[in-house]
């Protein structure tokens, strides 16, 4: 269909009808609402960005396509966005329109988007180390504090023991095997063993 039904071919090229939905591009088959050209730039625009670091790489199949590296993608007017990911699961970022005379013109970021693989044996050996040399460091600390704290309990001990003042051969806890007590109650008189004998 002339101009994709949506303008009138002059001079062989397409104008693009204005009305409710506006139509672009070089044979106006793109829209702001439409779903675009994104699978269809997506293997030049990988081309070109892999080209630029590799300069054997022939991207002949993408014709005289218009590319231009940017350092951010902004999007503005009938600009459209476009990402995707390669094989590496990288991501590339790009946008397209159609200038005054309707030509497409791409540009696209030059440095893919990777995610890199989280380190799941890092990350267990990690946590795993951390908590072994905590522990170890708390069983070193309550080692310590007992060790610190039973050399308190010695010098005091060995303090009290100085301190002491004992007769030689005499223990404070000794009781004697022979205890006498005084009865108040007893009245008698009490006679020595000699008047009774």
């Amino acid at each position: 269909e002339i101009c994709s039904g949506h303008g009138r071919c002059e001079c062989g090229s397409c104008i693009c009808d204005v009305g409710e939905q506006e139509y672009f591009g070089t044979y106006c088959d793109d829209c702001s609402t439409c779903p675009g050209m994104c699978n269809e730039l997506k293997d030049c625009v990988e081309c070109f960005i892999t080209s630029q670091k590799v300069r054997s790489l022939n991207c002949s199949a993408c014709g005289a396509l218009a590319i231009l590296p940017i350092e951010t993608i902004e999007v503005k007017g009938k600009e459209k966005q476009c990402s995707f990911e390669d094989d590496k699961k990288c991501r590339f970022i790009f946008k397209y329109a159609f200038d005054e005379d309707n030509q497409l013109l791409v540009w696209t970021k030059m440095l893919k988007e990777c995610v890199e693989p989280v380190d799941v044996v890092a990350i267990v050996s990690g946590v795993s180390g951390g908590v072994v040399a905590t522990g170890l460091f708390l069983l070193m600390l309550w080692k310590l504090l007992t060790v610190i704290h039973d050399r308190r309990e010695l010098a005091k001990f060995e303090k009290e023991r100085l301190m002491a003042k004992w007769n030689q051969g005499q223990n404070p806890l000794y009781k004697e095997v022979e205890t006498t007590y005084q009865n108040p109650a007893y009245g008698g008189t009490t006679k020595s063993m000699e008047q009774l004998g």
